[in-house]
């Protein structure tokens, strides 16, 4: 008589739909489908490229110190995989959990590891609700044991890529959600998990940083600062032992924010008669202005079948894709690709502290830019510039409170260069106002100087402009006249770009590339795509400007464009969508 399961194997493997093997923008869940599949489903795909391929540490473990790669069961042999993706020439890269991983049971860990649960600063412990509705509790990482777990499972992973000769890199990846407005990774714990290994970490400062001990007695708030030095310091220690154990193949972190992950979606998604994908579309934009790769892991496939579905392929593209996934592997041969338009950039040299949106807040640089350029800024969390590569069009903004020495020298080196700044005085050191004011001096600059709300100062070097302001000011003003303030400010550097107009409801996002051969008439091309995910008629209109020329519709799905002498016209039907192609040039 067969034993169960080895009828189970005689039985024809359920197939499982590409919606659920390939679950978010990308991402193929190699585990929820046959191996005897893995090759099919790898050639229907016509996505983004490269295919992430998170590896399921749970599945190649299931008990403590034992690891399969294919030993005993098909659907953990890689090597297997990466056959399959390069007989149908498919690129894949293979990604390794550096923190809980929510699209995964127990956020990625295997069943005997899932201890203690993770906590948000409310004490609540976190959870998503994954694909199916299911409820999927994350556990903390600060646990001792779950390091040294994970330091033998990437060892062995990395003995194995070894041996079998697998060529495709490996990326650690790190996932986020949004709470609050804010990007949090679900690395972060208030958990006692947490709290335990930060008084041990503050134990060892007493004995080797005693200064630190000091601050802290005399400044209790700066135990903030030491609970994100900590929090670094262990995140480290994971890269780092996934970095060793891969070696050659290692090829840095990717981060993703992952839709629907927050605490307050887990009610909005907890009935499929509640969600809406309206939900969505800003979490999207948030996480590309933020460097982060938006990912529908979580989400229903019905929720994708309308606009959010075709704005998602629309702004997940390989473009994006091999933009935030950096390394030697991938060249650059998407030269004449769409990408993210960015005009503006926000330097975070705080790499992540929640205070940064708050300051941008604050001084009413977030409203505007939500009302007049939603999409076209972007958070730079990373105080590192390449000075052989500058972009002449970006316009770039520092915040006093943010810089040392070292990086108030970098702001004035991109001066020297030619670059746009907008320079935040509020918390910059006196010291480094007055090396301002004798920067100036010394180079003869002539200065402008207004009192506008907040006192103003410009300063320009041929193509270089640095004005100054003082958020401070700001902050006590109405947003009405912070709004204008920065109105004023902006339109001062005469950034091109047509006036867009939409009913409400309706999301815009904004792309561009350079004119190819049979566009000389144009310096590039941008293109503007709407979505309409409400069940009205909406509309938007794009203003004329005298800069750009209407070339084409296209991917046009319940929708309607007319040409009108003050500009473009555009019908969406609920569900609609529909992008536009503009030729910009420049004055002559």
């Amino acid at each position: 008589m067969f034993r169960e399961e080895q009828l189970e194997q005689l039985t024809t493997p359920e197939i499982k739909s590409n919606d659920t093997v390939f679950p978010g923008e990308s991402f193929f869940f190699y585990w929820r489908t046959s191996p005897s599949l893995w090759e099919a489903k790898l050639r229907e795909y016509k996505g983004a490229l490269p295919i992430i391929v998170p590896i399921n540490w749970s599945l190649h473990s299931d008990h403590v110190d034992q690891f399969d790669f294919g030993q005993n069961k098909p659907e953990t042999d890689l090597k297997r995989l990466e056959e399959a993706a390069k007989a149908v020439g498919q690129e894949i890269v293979f990604a390794v959990q550096t923190a809980p991983a929510p699209f995964l049971s127990n956020g990625g860990l295997p069943s005997y590891l899932a201890r203690n649960l993770s906590l948000d600063k409310n004490g609540v412990a976190i959870a998503v609700l994954d694909d199916n509705y299911q409820v999927n509790r994350i556990y903390s990482f600060y646990d001792p044991r779950i390091f040294q777990a994970y330091r033998k499972y990437v060892w062995n992973l990395g003995q194995y890529i070894s041996q079998t000769g697998i060529s495709s890199p490996v990326h650690g990846i790190e996932c986020f959600r949004i709470e609050d407005d804010h990007m949090i990774s679900f690395f972060k714990d208030h958990s006692q998990v947490f709290d335990g290994g930060f008084n041990r970490y503050i134990k060892q400062l007493q004995d080797n940083e005693p200064d630190k001990i000091e601050k802290l007695i005399g400044k209790p708030s700066y135990e903030n600062d030491l609970k994100l030095d900590y929090s670094k310091l262990i995140g480290g220690l994971y890269i780092e032992a996934l970095s060793e154990a891969i070696s050659g193949n290692y090829g840095d972190n990717i981060e993703v924010c992952l839709l629907g992950a927050s605490s307050g979606d887990i009610f909005k998604r907890s009935n499929e008669m509640w969600e809406s994908e309206e939900n969505y579309y800003d979490p999207i934009f948030k996480s590309i202005i933020n460097g982060l790769i938006p990912c529908s892991a979580l989400l229903n496939p019905k929720l994708k079948e309308n606009a959010l579905g075709r704005a998602l392929k629309d702004i997940v593209t390989t473009p994006l894709i091999r933009n935030f996934i950096k390394n030697e592997y991938y060249s650059d041969d998407s030269s004449l690709s769409f990408s993210p338009l960015s005009f503006f950039e926000f330097v975070d040299g705080g790499e992540g502290h929640f205070s940064f949106e708050d300051m941008i807040d604050n001084s009413g640089l977030k409203y505007f830019f939500e009302q007049k350029f939603p999409t076209a800024y972007k958070i730079k969390r990373k105080f590192s510039f390449d000075f052989d590569d500058l972009d002449e069009r970006r316009i770039t903004f520092f915040f006093g409170a943010r810089l040392d020495l070292e990086k108030f020298h970098h702001v004035l080196k991109l001066f020297m260069h030619g670059q746009r700044i907008f320079l935040d005085t509020n918390g910059l050191d006196q010291k480094l106002l007055d090396k301002l004011e004798a920067f100036y001096m010394e180079n003869s600059l002539e200065l402008e100087r207004i009192n506008y709300i907040s006192p103003v100062t410009k300063a320009a070097l041929g193509e270089g402009l640095i004005v100054t302001y003082n958020s401070e000011k700001l902050r006590g003003a109405s947003l009405v006249k912070r709004s204008g303030f920065w109105d004023t400010m902006i339109d001062y550097l005469d950034v091109k770009h047509p006036s867009i107009q939409i009913d409400q409801g309706i999301f815009y996002y904004l792309k561009t590339r350079p004119s190819n051969t049979y566009e000389l008439n144009y310096e590039e091309i941008r293109r503007f795509s709407f979505y309409n995910p409400t069940s009205y008629k909406k509309k938007a209109h794009i203003v004329s400007s005298q800069n750009f020329a209407f070339i084409r519709y296209i991917d046009m799905n319940r929708a309607e464009v007319n040409s009108t002498p003050i500009g473009i016209d555009i019908m969406l039907l609920p569900g609609g969508s529909v992008s536009l192609d503009f030729g910009f040039f420049e004055d002559n």
